[in-house]
């Protein structure tokens, strides 16, 4: 079923408290309403304003109805503020409109209100055209914003097109270069020759060049409790065959993956080849935050949303000892993704998968992507189907539970290979895969798998519509995850060996035959 129009698009309210709390009674993850209408603005931290820099979260999507419930913090724009008020001593605040799911007019109110002087955003991909609309809120009130994130970061040259008006742009991880961002936005202050930094009156064209990064020691703590609006999420999830409350905070301690699969985005995003593709903190630094997540913050689980939170067995070893030793073992759960060629390493032995389990994990989720060796191979996954299977079974015996993530309708792939993935998700149903996240292939900018594409057809360029969203005809959870967590291509467009539509139907069919086309679960997510 398509999603419907927000009620306020076409109706008048008395105050903005009122409109305020229709918005907020629509979001599963942000719900305490009295406390968020009470406040003078939304930003956060609050109480603060007259912000030299409110960073702002923007929306998906406009369309409330759209945008998945239980939707996680915005991690690298939280260590930007953090780092600009810890570090360089400036007035930073975060005003989330994605997870409060602000319309255009609440975000120019809020700008207002905060009495910010300069404005940060973060467009990924598919929500360039909600970033627009705010980057003219800006130019409307005369105050210059900056671009960061995944759409600055994998080109700045489209980048630059799509936001003119942009005082600068930032490629790359921006904490090491806010500070000198903000002093000459608002001070005309002497630039450096800072890398990374496209600033408005500079030709982008040709520049490759990326933001230094912090190592990851170096970037101040998040304190969700002062900066994320609602950091503690409550949901009931299945732990082994029983339904648990729990209440999760999300945590992400690491940069980057060591990783290049040929359709991610992290090797533009990591500027791999130049720089470190992955770096970790102090396992110290980790604990630190698991312990603010759980004593000061009042959670009973976490969420690790790295692309590789622990990549050898030693980290699993030292993060037993720093639970252990801050007296915080069996006060949490926690979830996090990895791959199975991690789990499968001889350091992963028996005694490290009983520390894993011990110190809480209970669900690990995998990228597989799909059950054809030879597409394994030509995406670069650095596993084979037989290696997924392995890896299936090893955290099942565990006590684990387990999330695969499956992509169709790779360039060139066959509907033979299609059916292959198809099949091979059953296989792994059998022995132990508990969750699946089906999804069908498309390109991003700045991944390896599209600029091959470009290059040899770049007539379907305009055809790469991100944000098409299609009667599914299911139910339940297969309804969910298709629906809510999934967007299409034009049927009619051919990247694989099939058309999209061909494609599409594939993937609601594997989600209808794991979860069945009626299975009841309350509304807002499960685990993902």
């Amino acid at each position: 079923m398509g999603a419907e129009a927000p009620k306020f698009l076409d109706q008048s309210f008395n105050s903005q408290r009122e409109r305020y709390s229709l918005i907020l009674e629509q979001s599963h993850r942000i719900r305490n309403k009295e406390k968020l209408t009470d406040r003078e603005h939304l930003a956060r931290p609050y109480p603060g304003g007259d912000f030299d820099l409110l960073a702002i979260n923007v929306p998906s999507t406009y369309q409330q109805g759209v945008i998945p419930d239980g939707e996680e913090p915005p991690w690298g724009m939280l260590r930007i503020v953090v780092t600009a008020r810890e570090r360089f001593g400036l007035k930073a605040g975060i005003l989330d409109a994605h997870r409060l799911k602000l319309q255009p007019e609440e975000i120019k109110n809020q700008i207002l209100k905060t009495k910010a002087k300069l404005v940060g955003i973060n467009p990924t991909s598919v929500n360039v055209p909600e970033g627009v609309l705010i980057a003219e809120i800006c130019d409307e009130i005369g105050i210059p914003y900056i671009l960061g994130g995944i759409h600055a970061t994998l080109n700045p040259s489209i980048a630059r097109d799509d936001f003119p008006k942009a005082f600068a742009i930032v490629r790359g991880n921006g904490e090491s270069v806010i500070g000198e961002v903000i002093s000459v936005a608002l001070n005309n202050s002497p630039r450096s020759i800072a890398s990374g930094i496209y600033y408005h009156d500079q030709n982008v064209k040709g520049r490759l060049d990326y933001a230094k990064k912090l190592n990851p020691d170096e970037v101040p703590m998040v304190k969700q409790n002062e900066y994320i609006e609602e950091p503690v999420y409550s949901h009931t999830v299945q732990i082994r065959g029983k339904e648990k409350e729990i209440h999760e905070a999300t945590l992400y301690v690491t940069d980057g993956c060591p990783f290049g699969c040929t359709f991610c985005a992290s090797p533009v995003m990591v500027n791999r080849g130049k720089d470190k593709p992955y770096l970790r903190p102090r396992m110290k630094k980790i604990v630190d935050e698991v312990e603010h997540a759980v004593n000061d913050v009042g959670a009973d689980a976490i969420h690790f949303l790295d692309d590789m939170a622990f990549i050898k067995g030693e980290n699993i070893r030292d993060f037993y000892r720093g639970v252990a030793e801050r007296n915080l073992m069996g006060k949490f759960i926690w979830r996090g993704l990895t791959r199975a060629s991690v789990i499968l390493r001889e350091d992963f032995d028996d005694e490290v998968m009983e520390m894993m389990r011990e110190s809480g994990a209970w669900k690990i989720a995998l990228g597989i992507e799909s059950g054809n060796n030879e597409v394994l191979k030509n995406i670069k996954k650095g596993i084979t189907r037989e290696q997924s299977l392995l890896a299936v079974k090893k955290l099942g015996l565990n006590r684990i539970q387990v999330k695969g993530f499956f992509i169709m309708g790779f360039p060139g792939e066959t509907e033979e290979q299609i059916q292959e993935t198809a099949s091979f998700i059953a296989q792994l149903k059998d022995v132990g895969l508990t969750e699946i996240g089906v999804f069908q292939f498309k390109p991003y900018p700045g991944t390896s798998e599209y600029s091959q594409l470009i290059n040899s057809r770049p007539e379907i360029l305009g055809r790469l519509n991100y944000l098409m969203r299609k009667e599914t005809g299911l139910t339940g959870k297969a309804q969910y995850r298709a629906e809510q967590k999934e967007a299409w291509l034009p049927d009619d467009l051919q990247i694989a060996e099939i058309p999209s539509g061909k494609v599409r139907e594939y993937v609601l069919t594997s989600l209808k035959d794991f979860y069945g086309e009626s299975i009841n679960i309350q509304k807002g997510p499960s685990c993902i």
